[in-house]
């Protein structure tokens, strides 16, 4: 099976890739298991987009959303890397 990797706020991809050597990484970890895995392609300086929302009074009482300026480019590149993923494996599952 392929498993998606979701940055956790702040983390670019190779935090999950190239983190304590190729082979101690959880990616390495997934994969001496028999996983196919990938990451969310993020970078660090992407998540300036959290800024977005700062604008909102949501934002400042905790109740932003998903769909708020500050998270939906994650949502749509999660949605946009499993479109991708499903096209190009016979997977139907991630």
């Amino acid at each position: 099976p392929v498993v998606l990797v979701l940055p956790g706020f702040g983390n670019d991809q190779k935090d999950y890739v190239e983190a304590l050597g190729t082979q101690l990484s959880l990616t390495g970890a997934l994969n001496a298991r028999g996983f196919r895995s990938t990451v969310l392609p993020i970078e660090r300086y992407e998540w300036l987009n959290v800024a977005k929302g700062m604008l909102s009074i949501d934002f400042w009482q905790s109740l932003s959303v998903p769909s708020s300026p500050s998270y939906n480019w994650y949502i749509q590149k999660i949605n946009q890397t499993i479109t991708e993923i499903l096209q190009t494996t016979n997977e139907e599952e991630i």
